[in-house]
């Protein structure tokens, strides 16, 4: 995981900035008929079961850069089908740089009550 080590510290609205401007996933032949396969086979599963299931879109993290004073992460989106998919296809990215790659992330918010409460969403 190149480049996300970088990031390891404590941030605040002065030295981290996120922005929805990073480059997009270029999907190769390989991994479309990958992505495809694995699709048909969830869908098939949740039809099975009687659920529910759609594509959405998951952020993706295309690049860190820093300057003295701020980290950014630059994010755009991938379809939830080719997060869903990467794990079957991770030798297709081997040699591949880290903005070259899915690099599919969720989020999750921590909130520091004014008692010293830890809460979470």
């Amino acid at each position: 995981m190149d480049g996300l080590q970088k990031i390891i510290g404590k941030f605040d609205e002065n030295n981290l900035e996120i922005l929805l401007d990073g480059k997009q996933f270029i999907y190769s032949p390989e991994f479309e008929k990958i992505k495809k396969t694995r699709w048909t086979e969830l869908r098939e599963r949740v039809q099975k079961e009687k659920g529910k299931l759609w594509n959405g879109s998951v952020y993706r993290l295309s690049e860190i850069t820093q300057s003295k004073k701020i980290s950014c992460l630059h994010l755009s989106l991938i379809g939830y089908k080719a997060h869903y998919a990467t794990p079957w296809a991770s030798t297709l990215f081997t040699n591949r740089p880290f903005k070259d790659k899915p690099n599919g992330i969720f989020t999750s918010a921590y909130l520091l009550t004014s008692d010293n409460k830890l809460g979470s969403r």
